[in-house]
């Protein structure tokens, strides 16, 4: 029996047939992908992989912060008479009892779900009409949550952080005892009013566990050996009336060689005694017989390495820290892989969550209920976690290669490696999706042939020199040669209306450009009909256009330090057109000694003589030495005149002198 809100939604087969001649769930699309679910999403957000159509008397429960559990059965407008004064209690959706019972003693569980809002199946306006009645546990509201979370590297731990996030979703957090060798969360998990499921799913991927949510509402993040205990006893609760579990159990006949690898390589970004990233990676090899790890004492493995990355910066006097970071990292990530089930009982099995199975699924047959329960795909890659030590945390060169490769993980290819020993024209990437790059000098690629409307092609510099793209088919501001800095990659996607592909995307290290166009040093031009961009030749820019929003300018700030009074910034823009302008400055701030003044930064805007201000913000209100901060100024709706050049520059000041600007960019939009 299936009821919700003590209303039976138990159909039997000629009442499904009828709601599925009247609206077939095979053309409704119940959920869609999110865009862009936000910076860390791409370390464990599984759930825009799938696009999956709705099936009566089934209700899907994953693991994972990101996903949410889902059910969809038949309800009619009689039942709903019932259920909507409960669901709506004051005002507020309140969370109705699902319980799914087959009859049978000890087979019986209870979940608290929501109600979406009911889908009309056949709208007659009797007592009987049916409808679809879609049911979400409450992970579905967190994607719907506002909240922010604030992290200080090297002081907030892994425990307050999970509390914090905790706090933002309005959940109790239980959480597994997590090893010293994970140090301690970066300043990268600080979030303000991004998404906070990805979050979540973050910091548990990158302490090596998950987080699970359980039928009764409790949240988890927990261990692998957390997830085999609780696995095995769930092994009693029914007999296996279909699958069964796959053998990767300790023996030399079972099936773990073709699921561990021998060795798991674990890259770190390198920096130098400064913490100051090199653009290069170390790379930790782990070897599993090194990991005494009695489940896989007598396993076959298969000759290959398992890519593991990690933000902690690598220096070189952090050598013992980053080798006992790998060593978790790796113990972590094989346990993981003893995931077994694949399983079907016939009932309701009170399943309990474990984080070995991927989602259990309870659906209700023609005459049955049953259960099935399945262990995660096999190649799933979420294989970044983010860590902080003594070598800080290098994390911009990750976010920006793993964001764009979450939305297309089952289009691409490896990478396919590729070494220059000469200019190159026409470099054919037909089936192709990424591609690394050695070199032996800095070479130029002209043209890269062979591709399809819409392909995205990632171009990683490994090659310890710069590769330039000079033109041909590859647009280029000005005529002006694009230049990729080794240890960098650049995202093209190829349009077959222009013939020609674009930048899209590119990775780059705090403090620096990770693609530079030459005349202009800028990372990204936006331009249409009516509009002039003219560079300077000294790092500046100037925009003329004849309407509004067409045209978008960002210059990077290069590095300065700081004096007691207010210093230039470069880079700075000028505006030759009249109209109205957008303008944002986003600012890398290193923090100097702790000082009565912090230190200020502006964005401002200046007439032809630099003697009229039209505006400016300050900003910058911490004061802890050592820490770098990220803000943005904007100043909106700042009126340029007509026939008067203006610059737009960004000035700091720290009255200890002891600050510095790493980096950041400045922005001009035409908006009127």
């Amino acid at each position: 029996m299936i009821s919700y809100g003590g209303v039976n939604l138990t159909s039997d087969a000629a009442t499904l047939a009828v709601a599925e001649a009247r609206l077939s769930l095979a053309d409704l699309k119940e959920w869609a992908r999110r865009s862009f679910p936000g910076r860390l999403a791409t370390l464990g957000l599984d759930w825009l992989g799938r696009e999956e159509r709705p099936v009566y008397n089934r209700l899907v429960w994953p693991v994972g912060a990101s996903q949410f559990a889902y059910g969809h059965f038949l309800c009619t407008t009689a039942d709903l008479a019932i259920l909507r004064p409960q669901a709506y209690i004051a005002g507020v959706l309140t969370a109705l009892p699902l319980v799914l019972n087959d009859g049978n003693p000890g087979r019986s569980f209870t979940a608290s779900l929501l109600m979406l809002p009911p889908r009309p199946l056949g709208q007659c306006g009797t007592a009987g009409d049916q409808y679809l009645l879609t049911l979400v546990d409450s992970r579905y509201f967190w994607w719907e949550t506002a909240g922010s979370v604030a992290v200080t590297a090297g002081v907030t731990t892994w425990v307050q952080l999970f509390a914090a996030i905790g706090t933002a979703l309005g959940v109790s957090i239980t959480v597994d005892p997590i090893p010293a060798a994970y140090l301690n969360p970066p300043a990268d998990f600080n979030t303000y009013f991004e998404y906070l499921p990805p979050q979540l799913d973050a910091a548990a991927r990158s302490v090596g566990m998950k987080v699970i949510v359980r039928t009764d509402g409790t949240v988890h993040v927990v261990s692998a050996a957390t997830a085999a205990m609780t696995f095995i006893g769930n092994l009693a609760l029914n007999p296996i009336v279909a699958g069964g579990l796959i053998d990767l159990t300790n023996d030399t006949t079972s099936d773990l060689g073709g699921v561990l690898p021998s060795v798991v390589e674990v890259a770190f970004p390198t920096v130098d005694a400064s913490n100051n990233p090199t653009g290069t990676s170390t790379g930790v090899a782990v070897a599993l017989s090194s990991l005494s790890l009695s489940q896989y004492s007598g396993a076959t493995t298969f000759l290959g390495q398992h890519l593991l990355r990690c933000s902690a910066g690598a220096g070189p006097s952090n050598t013992a820290q980053i080798t006992a970071l790998a060593n978790q990292m790796a113990s972590d990530w094989y346990q993981w892989q003893a995931a077994r089930p694949d399983v079907a009982y016939n009932g309701v099995c009170p399943w309990v969550m474990s984080g070995m199975e991927d989602r259990v699924e309870w659906t209700h047959h023609a005459s049955a209920l049953t259960t099935r329960v399945q262990r995660p795909p096999w190649n799933v890659r979420n294989e970044t976690g983010l860590v902080s030590g003594s070598g800080g945390s290098v994390t911009n060169y990750f976010f920006n290669l793993y964001v764009t490769n979450l939305f297309i993980t089952e289009l691409v290819l490896d990478y396919t490696i590729f070494n220059i020993t000469t200019n190159i024209t026409n470099f054919n990437v037909s089936g192709v999706s990424k591609v690394r790059f050695t070199a032996t000098a800095a070479w130029a690629i002209t043209n890269f042939t062979g591709a399809v409307d819409g392909q995205l092609l990632f171009i990683l510099n490994v090659s310890g020199f710069t590769l330039t793209f000079p033109g041909g088919n590859v647009i280029v501001p000005w005529g002006k040669p694009w230049v990729l800095q080794s240890g960098r990659e650049v995202v093209l996607q190829f349009s077959t209306i222009t013939n020609l592909w674009s930048i899209v995307g590119c990775t780059m290290l705090a403090g620096d450009l990770g693609l530079v166009n030459y005349e202009s040093n800028c990372d990204r031009l936006i331009s249409g009909t009516g509009v002039t961009i003219t560079p300077n030749g000294d790092g500046s820019v100037t925009i003329a256009a004849t309407s509004a929003g067409l045209a978008s300018y960002q210059a990077a700030l290069t590095s300065q330090s700081l004096t007691a009074s207010f210093v230039g910034i470069p880079s700075f823009i000028t505006l030759a057109a009249a109209g109205t302008y957008l303008v944002t400055a986003q600012v890398d701030l290193v923090m100097g000694a702790t000082s009565m003044i912090a230190p200020r930064v502006q964005a401002q805007l200046y007439d032809a003589t630099a003697s009229s201000q039209f505006g400016q913000v300050a900003v910058i209100s911490n004061t802890f030495a050592g820490v770098t901060y990220e803000d943005t100024i904007p100043l909106t709706g700042i009126v340029v005149t007509a026939g008067v050049n203006h610059s737009i520059q960004v000035r700091a000041t720290d009255n200890t002198a002891t600050s510095s600007v790493s980096g950041g960019n400045l922005t001009a939009v035409k908006i009127g």
